[in-house]
């Protein structure tokens, strides 16, 4: 298979492109963390369990891997901005669905449409950071748009509650209904076609699979990135639940802790940033484990206390968003760089089985008590431990 090298953009078209991906990425996120302090009132509202109200981010999750391979076939075949817009046209329907139903049935579709149509972001969005940049300079955008992507883990949450205190639940979809029509029209207006003129829009899905599966880097860094992602997903699932019910906060309050802790991500991945083009991403995924290993050890000691307050359990959740901030970023570069051609294809395989992993993880825990932090505890160990494995594999890869 050709190697694909990144296209050579003036500084200022690449910095239009960055800001480009940026916005995309605040719509993504936002789907997932906007609502999230509105769950317990949405089961009051809608008359519904709990477990239904944690499977709207479960189904959209789904949609959002099953739709991937999709958008990586249209954006190597017929270019990146036509997938890009196919995606947001579908997304801007499901919200209007999301807007208008009082029933959980047709929420839940919704959701899954929502996925569906911006899954074409995550993979259209990578794909074009890779047709730009490579090497250390593509890990420095990669952490810095890591950082971005943290800060709406930081807004969105706190939004959220303010805004389910004042307008109720179904704002914040009118929101998400408004930023995609806007967003839509910034990309058929700003974004350039990036996909390489010399790239061959041959699919050969057999073949791809088989060089990825020969490509030890790319599939022990996606196991990693899946890792990442997941940790995220099992706080975002039950988070609300634990925090709103365990330590009685409302709504808004939950924002203001969510903003506390997504800080510490945005300076792990800030930190990240600085120090990855002196160190490489390989010592700084070590550097980042361990870091998680002790936020993790010191969470597990709290959670066996007969007593412990919130500010208390602060401290190795920051320390663990802290982790997080750093080691994403590192296995998400690793894939890119270990890309060789059909960059969105391949982009979107690692995409699916990320989203798809995520999917599992918030069903799974969408089941487990939330009297006690421990489930919570344990299924981050898990997460954790199958993340040492691949930084294992990657160091004796590389």
């Amino acid at each position: 298979m050709t190697k694909i090298y990144p296209v050579i953009y003036a500084a200022g078209a690449r910095g239009k492109i960055v800001w480009l991906i940026f916005m995309c990425m605040t719509l993504s996120q936002s789907s997932i963390d906007i609502y999230i302090p509105s769950m317990p009132v949405m089961q009051l509202s809608l008359g519904t369990t709990a477990s239904a109200i944690q499977l709207t981010l479960t189904l959209y999750l789904v949609g959002y891997a099953s739709a991937q391979l999709i958008y990586g076939y249209l954006a190597d075949r017929y270019g990146r901005r036509p997938a890009l817009l196919t995606g947001y046209v579908i997304y801007i329907i499901a919200s209007m669905v999301c807007v208008t139903t009082h029933q959980i049935d047709w929420l839940l579709l919704g959701r899954f449409l929502q996925g569906f149509g911006i899954a074409a972001s995550p993979v259209v969005t990578r794909t074009i950071m890779r047709d730009v940049y490579s090497g250390n300079e593509l890990a420095r955008i990669t952490s810095y748009m890591a950082a971005a992507w943290a800060v709406l883990p930081i807004i969105a949450p706190m939004l959220g509650g303010y805004i389910e205190a004042y307008f109720g639940w179904q704002m914040n979809f009118r929101i998400l209904l408004v930023m995609s029509i806007v967003f839509a029209i910034c990309i058929w207006r700003f974004l350039p076609e990036t996909r390489p003129s010399h790239q061959s829009t041959v699919f050969a899905l057999k073949t791809i699979h088989s060089d990825l599966l020969r490509n030890r880097m790319f599939l022990w860094a996606t196991l990693g990135a899946l890792c990442g992602s997941g940790f995220l997903t099992a706080y975002s699932t039950q988070g609300a639940f634990l925090l709103e019910k365990f330590y009685q906060l409302s709504p808004v309050e939950f924002g203001w802790f969510a903003f506390a802790i997504a800080i510490f991500t945005l300076l792990g991945s800030f930190v990240n940033g600085q120090l990855v083009r002196h160190y490489g991403s390989p010592k700084l995924l070590q550097l980042g484990f361990w870091i998680l290993m002790l936020g993790l050890l010191l969470f597990f000691i709290i959670s066996y206390l007969p007593w412990h307050t919130l500010t208390l359990i602060m401290l190795p959740m920051a320390i663990l968003f802290f982790a997080e901030g750093m080691l994403f970023p590192n296995f998400s570069s690793t894939v890119y760089n270990s890309l060789t051609g059909n960059i969105g294809v391949s982009i979107a395989i690692m995409g699916t089985v990320q989203v798809l992993g995520s999917a599992f993880i918030s069903a799974v825990v969408a089941y487990l008590p939330i009297d006690s932090l421990l489930p919570l505890a344990c299924v981050w160990l898990v997460i954790t431990l199958i993340m040492a494995l691949a930084i294992w594999k990657l160091r004796h890869s590389s």
